[in-house]
């Protein structure tokens, strides 16, 4: 079940990049500028990303029958996926600047992606001896 939730999530949080995360006031206060999340974090969009792919790359084998990654693994991608969206929008978030709803998408799909990992962390049987 946490696999679903956390590949859910990271597949969220890839939507969401593509949707409209900030709303800035143009040089014309009529008009208002659109970030995507593509945009709205230049290089951090690769880091958060990658982040988002490794539970959905991680229930795509554990479908084909391969092991997949340790469960801590997708607990710190959902962990360095937050924390990636919460500083990078407190960094570029103006006064003026208005978030839009693929930032609370992001934000979403990210606590999936951790609570996911989590839940697959505390729901693993201890081996038997």
């Amino acid at each position: 079940m946490g696999e679903g939730v956390a590949a859910a999530g990271g597949a969220l949080v890839v939507l969401s990049l593509f949707a409209p995360w900030e709303h800035r006031p143009a040089s014309n206060r009529a008009l208002t500028e659109t970030l995507t999340g593509l945009g709205s974090f230049g290089l951090l969009t690769a880091l958060l990303a990658a982040a988002a792919a490794v539970p959905v790359a991680h229930l795509v084998r554990r479908w084909q029958g391969h092991a997949g990654v340790r469960p801590l693994v997708v607990v710190s991608c959902g962990a360095i996926a937050l924390t990636v969206i919460l500083f990078g929008m407190a960094a570029a978030l103006d006064v003026e600047s208005e978030p839009g709803g693929g930032l609370y998408a992001g934000l979403i799909g990210a606590g999936a992606i951790a609570v996911g990992g989590a839940l697959r962390l505390f729901l693993l049987r201890a081996p038997s001896p």
